[in-house]
């Protein structure tokens, strides 16, 4: 598919920089670079040149704007299947801009968001599936979704979805000779119907992957919570491995939160410094108080930080009685490196209680029972998680939907299906709505309006 206009977007990130690139895509590529080119340089570019050092200058009035170098991609062989023209200038607040005006002046269009994504789409040099995962590969908050990313844009979700819809093809075709010719009493061959059971279980085992897909994408958020100074903004900067939250003996200094995020083996985690929960003395500290408590209803785990020199006291016990049974709870007995090492540390602790959430000890002070502490973390956030991160995912709630209609579909089929295929237009009927769903997974079917919405989500150079 051919384009009419061409288009142009700075395609690094706006400021200071050593370099800074503007593309442009599209039939007229060439020649718009070439107005921006002394004619020596135009020439050699438009006698097909790929790659050359050059000024830039304005089209209209002749400035020298720039200089730098100047990649040229033909089509078919570019990354959107069009002209591809790259201008290689240095980065600035200014230069840049000026460059992109000059480009725009002598012919193309700006760029929207995810123009030029859009466009390899449409021409078919990626598929909406490797699109989404571009965007993924951009976004990536850890290296967990980087990894899964890469995987999906070298086409392996891609393939296994082709693979899963051609089965369903298979199937339609047994079923389409039973139904033009059943004079001749047609019959699909024996095991069709384990073929798209088979078929089924994929698509489930997909749906099933999203979960890790969605802890890949969001990260798992975690709030620290518990009353004053039982070492809570302590415990965050150990955590972090260097101070972001200030520290004092006096309670009650942590009034707001303070978010940081840290990696749990390619995920990523958000932690959640918060306010003591205590009766409030002023109505600065009884915000703080409201929005700890807003922080923990809304975290996915929780983790609750105690004093392991003190008893519990009862507004501890309170906390801990409104999260048990929520299974995502982490306990944390900090100031560890205070507790005499010859006691029965949990002599501290004279309640059953705490024995069922299986307390950590640990110490922000020495790092005593950090790495216990993440790993208890990593192992809270994906309790519902069967995919590991190398494993292939769904990472995207487009094709979660999806996933789930084509489901829909086969359950359908498999419920009213029989080995005499009394109806089986509606069984084809059934596949058929199944096998479109997983094409439109790809963008083989999709309206102009998924992919708006699809490529709004990208940046303008991209």
């Amino acid at each position: 598919m051919t384009h009419p206009s061409t288009i142009a977007a700075l395609a690094t990130a706006p400021g200071v920089s050593a370099v800074a690139v503007i593309r442009l895509s599209g039939p007229e590529a060439l020649a718009v670079a070439a107005r921006l080119l002394p004619e020596r340089a135009a020439q050699r570019l438009e006698g097909g040149a790929i790659r050359l050092f050059s000024l830039f200058r304005d089209p209209a009035s002749g400035e020298h704007l720039d200089q730098g170098l100047i990649h040229v991609f033909r089509a078919p062989r570019s990354s959107t299947g069009e002209d591809v023209v790259e201008l290689h200038g240095h980065g600035g607040r200014v230069a840049p801009r000026r460059l992109l005006d000059a480009v725009l002046r002598a012919g193309a269009r700006h760029a929207e968001p995810g123009a030029f994504t859009r466009r390899a789409l449409l021409n078919g040099k990626i598929d909406l599936v490797q699109a989404e995962a571009l965007l993924d590969l951009i976004e990536a908050p850890a290296e967990g979704l980087h990894r899964q990313a890469v995987y999906q844009l070298t086409g392996a979700l891609s393939r296994k979805i082709a693979g899963l819809r051609e089965s369903l093809v298979r199937a339609m075709a047994h079923l389409e000779l039973a139904i033009d010719f059943p004079e001749d009493d047609v019959r699909a061959p024996a095991g069709w119907r384990e073929g798209v059971t088979d078929v089924r279980h994929e698509v489930a085992r997909l749906i099933e992957s999203f979960r890790t897909g969605e802890l890949l994408r969001h990260g798992v958020r975690v709030a620290l919570a518990g009353l004053p100074n039982v070492g809570k903004s302590s415990l965050f900067n150990c955590m972090l491995g260097e101070e972001r939250a200030i520290v004092s003996t006096q309670p009650g200094t942590t009034r707001d939160a303070i978010e940081a995020e840290i990696r749990l083996d390619g995920f990523a985690c958000r932690l959640v410094d918060t306010a003591g929960l205590r009766e409030a003395r002023d109505e600065v500290e009884a915000l703080g108080v409201e929005r700890t408590r807003r922080q923990v209803q809304a975290a996915q785990i929780v983790l609750v930080v105690l004093d392991a020199t003190q008893a519990l006291r009862e507004d501890e016990r309170a906390l801990l009685r409104e999260l048990k049974d929520s299974g995502r709870v982490v306990v944390a007995l900090n100031k560890s490196d205070m507790v005499p090492k010859d006691s029965d540390r949990l002599d501290h602790i004279k309640t059953g209680l705490l024995i069922n959430f299986d307390p950590l000890w640990v110490s922000a002070v020495s790092g005593e029972g950090r790495e216990a502490l993440l790993r208890r973390l990593l192992r809270v956030a994906t309790l519902d998680v069967r995919f590991t991160p190398e494993e292939l995912a769904v990472t995207r709630l487009r094709q979660r939907h999806l996933l789930a209609s084509c489901l829909q579909h086969l359950d359908r089929m498999l419920t009213k299906s029989a080995e005499t295929l009394e109806l089986p237009e509606l069984l084809a009927a059934d596949l058929r709505d199944a096998a479109d769903d997983l094409s439109s997974i790809v963008g083989v079917i999709s309206s102009d309006d998924v992919l708006d919405r699809v490529f709004s989500q990208f940046c303008i150079g991209k």
